[in-house]
């Protein structure tokens, strides 16, 4: 029975022998390229075409392995199980070669070997690439997953893409025009990388990175580590500087960075979308361009040669600004320094319940920001770049300086005296009083304005609440009063004269007295006083009407457009001046006055009629006591002629008159005479209405 026993073990024993054997059989027959577990190489070994390969390589004493125009699969039942591994200054080539895992495998590097992946990819899993004991990888156009460098170990990249490259222990980088998902260096492991691109970059421990042309998404500096970015590098979202560590910048261009506490910034030639300097952080920054830096109490920083468009000083920090331009909100600033700078200071002062003042006399004043209740004087000062003053309570005084912009806000009140400025803006109640002052451009609206004595280029004013100009020059102004307002003395080259009012009712009055105006176009309904003035050309473009009171000299013409309606008052001197419908809706009225004389005495209740040329009566009325009756007449067209015919004494005189006539127009029976006050005939011109030629 025992021997039945035994005899049907070793037939079972057999048979399983069999089985296996069977298997291997049609393994090999299946896939006769499959090689065995582990492969000793001494020598040189080629692999190319279609393989698929297990187990792994030990390849040593300086052998070669090749993979050669192959396309690999590796085989294998869980990750890492696949290895090749390189000893004694051995060598793995792949070339022009596309190998694919399921699962990562490994090539791992000892004792000065090199690895050289040209025109190949790893696919799939991919490899861990693993580099010791001062190994070397070389890649070109070629695509690796992950690579891990250490003891001095280095990899030179030319034209390829990988997803990790991590350096411990002093290994180094040498990459080019390459592209790495996510790059980490630690301790005291570095390289150069140019013309590439990173995702995310990770120095810690000491590391030194120098990159140039190079786009960087995100990165993070620490630990004593030194990363220099420039030649034209550009970060898209963010770098932080962090315990100790240094970021150096060169012609580079950076969203935002932060450099947190006790880390290092030097800058030169650079431009910062944001830059934020944390407590007992230190920064040098020359020649850089940055639109917002903040600092935190306890950072220091230096400013050379820059221009920053706003910069908040947080904390007992500690600025010190040379040959810059720099707008700076500076709360509880230890220290600020500023010496030969342009744009040296930016005073911003936070709302408090009790008044404020600041002084400066014989400073460089850069931009500025008064707020709350606070009074400002600046003396013999230059001012560059916005000066801004908002709220009730803030007033500003300068005298003897230049500035750049002065903005007045929200009912603020700026006073400038003997000053040059580039350009005064005013808005939300503000008042502005300039005097003998060079002003390029003022651009007010809904606030008061009121010149002195000063020389402005260009003045937009519209909805101004009051409205003073007096004895000063001015080459082009563009105004809408919502008050009546005065300009007095003032030499205008161009003035344009807007109305908001739809009602010939409730327009303003401007006053304009004792002026020369080149140019005057008026728009809207606007009451125009013109005294003792001399005006070259006037434009009327309106809908409504204008009235125009006038005891000046018009000289030129005067020119209506767009069915405009013009009332003409007062006297008139206008020798030399021609009236020039557009339009054929153009309407002129003229209120004028005639008086009756004998041998120079008034003559009382004398009946004035006045006829068209078809002999039609048009008006007719009485003279009062003093000899005189005001007529108010619609003329059809600049060029019609009104006949006034009057009877004294059983005498009848008759006299032409046309919308340019002398005023008062007197008639004296004694000599009958038709007498002018100032002037002779005025020289008519008719110009049909849809003539096109222009005049100005």
């Amino acid at each position: 029975m025992n021997l039945m026993k035994l005899q049907l073990k070793d037939i079972i024993k057999n048979k399983r022998i069999l089985a296996i054997a069977a298997i291997v059989i049609i393994l090999l027959a299946i896939s006769p390229t499959l090689l065995e577990y582990v492969t000793s190489i001494t020598g040189k070994t080629t692999i190319s075409g279609s393989r698929v390969l297990s187990g792994g390589y030990k390849v040593a004493g300086e052998g070669v392995l090749e993979i050669i125009d192959g396309d690999i699969v590796i085989s294998q039942s869980y990750a890492g199980e696949f290895k090749i591994e390189l000893k004694d200054s051995s060598m793995l080539k792949i070339v022009n070669s596309r190998i694919f895992a399921y699962l990562p495998f490994t090539i791992e590097a000892h004792d000065n070997s090199k690895i050289i992946i040209e025109n190949s990819k790893i696919e799939g899993a991919g490899a861990v690439i693993i580099l010791n004991d001062e190994s070397t990888i070389v890649a070109s156009k070629s695509k690796l997953s992950t690579v891990k460098l250490t003891g001095a170990s280095t990899i030179n990249s030319t034209e390829s893409e990988i997803d990790y490259l991590i350096m411990y222990q002093n290994s180094s980088c040498n990459m080019q025009q390459s592209e790495i998902a996510t790059l980490i260096s630690y301790d005291f492991s570095g390289g150069a990388i140019k013309k590439s691109r990173i995702e995310i970059l990770y120095a810690s421990g000491n590391s030194s990175l120098s990159i140039k042309e190079t786009l960087i998404r995100n990165g993070f500096i620490k630990g004593f580590s030194s990363v220099d970015i420039s030649e034209f590098s550009t970060v898209t979202e963010v770098i932080s500087v962090e315990d100790y560590a240094s970021l150096h910048t060169y012609y580079s261009i950076f969203e935002r960075v932060i450099a947190s506490e006790f880390s290092t910034l030097f800058s030169s030639h650079s431009v910062f979308r944001s830059l934020k300097l944390a407590e007992k952080s230190f920064s040098s920054i020359s020649e850089a361009v940055i639109a917002n830096m903040v600092t935190a109490g306890g950072a220091e920083v230096f400013v050379r040669n820059s221009s920053v468009q706003n910069l908040l000083a947080n904390g007992t920090c500690k600025l010190h600004i040379f040959s810059s331009v720099v707008k700076l909100k500076a709360r509880k600033a230890s220290l600020v320094e500023v010496k030969d700078s342009s744009c040296i200071l930016h005073v911003y002062i936070l709302s408090k319940p009790e008044q404020s003042a600041l002084t400066f006399r014989r400073e460089y004043v850069s931009e500025w920001k008064v707020t709350g209740e606070c009074e400002v004087q600046i003396t013999n000062s230059y001012v560059y770049g916005w000066a801004v003053t908002i709220g009730e309570g803030v007033t500003v005084s300068i005298r003897d300086s230049t500035l750049s912009v002065l903005e007045c806000l929200e009912s603020s009140s700026i006073t400038a005296r003997n000053c040059t400025i580039d350009l005064v803006k005013g808005e939300d109640g503000a008042r502005i009083a300039l005097e003998l002052s060079k002003v390029n451009v003022v651009n007010a609206s809904k606030c008061d304005l009121i010149l002195s004595d000063c020389n402005i280029s260009k003045i937009v004013g519209l909805e101004l609440n009051e409205l003073d100009f007096y004895n000063s020059s001015i080459e082009e102004a563009i105004i809408m009063p919502l008050t009546n307002c005065s300009i007095t003395k003032v030499n205008i080259n161009s003035l344009t004269i807007q109305s908001n009012s739809s009602s010939i009712f409730e327009h303003v009055l401007v006053d304009l007295a004792k002026s020369n105006i080149t140019r005057i176009l008026l728009t809207g309904i606007t009451n125009l006083a013109i005294e003792e003035s001399t005006v070259n050309v006037m434009i009327l473009n309106s809908y409504n009407g204008t009235i125009c009171t006038v005891n000046a000299t018009l000289r030129s013409f005067i020119k209506i457009e767009n069915g405009s309606f013009f009332y003409i008052k007062g006297k008139l001197n206008s020798s030399s001046c021609s009236i020039m419908a557009w339009e054929d809706d153009c309407k002129i009225k003229r209120e004028f006055t005639i008086i009756m004389q004998n041998d120079s005495l008034p003559l009382k209740n004398v009946n004035v009629t006045i006829y068209d040329a078809n002999g039609n009566k048009v008006w007719s009325g009485k003279t009062d006591i003093d000899g005189s009756v005001k007529v108010d007449l619609l003329f059809p067209d600049p060029g019609t002629v009104y006949y006034v015919h009057v009877e004294v004494n059983n005498r009848t005189i008759t006299k032409a008159i046309t919308v340019l006539m002398d005023t008062p127009v007197v008639i004296d029976v004694s000599t009958n005479t038709h007498k002018k006050s100032t002037s002779e005939n005025p020289t008519l011109i008719l110009v049909i209405w849809n003539a096109r030629e222009e005049y100005l």
